[in-house]
């Protein structure tokens, strides 16, 4: 019986351990997730930030309009009256 009791303590022990072990590595996971993420927006901030300063200072020509076509659309042809 004391055989059994102390086998169930060193299970015990050890899987409090793991969970220890393993609640550790998921907060090193996401506190690197975190660094990747804020580093990403960051990069994306600062390209974001030269595009809009190089749009305000050599902004671009409007664009022409297109003209409408003066194809009729396809399934509205004209009759041909002289059928």
């Amino acid at each position: 019986m004391t055989d059994q009791k102390a086998a169930d303590r060193a299970a015990r022990a050890f899987k409090k351990e793991d969970r220890a072990r393993e609640g550790a590595n998921a907060a090193a996971s996401y506190a690197e997730e975190g660094v990747a993420t804020r580093k990403n927006m960051e990069r994306l901030r600062a390209e974001r930030l030269t595009r809009e300063a190089d749009e305000t200072a050599n902004p671009r020509a409007p664009s022409a309009k297109k003209q409408k076509s003066s194809k009729v659309p396809s399934g509205k042809l004209k009759k041909n009256k002289e059928l």
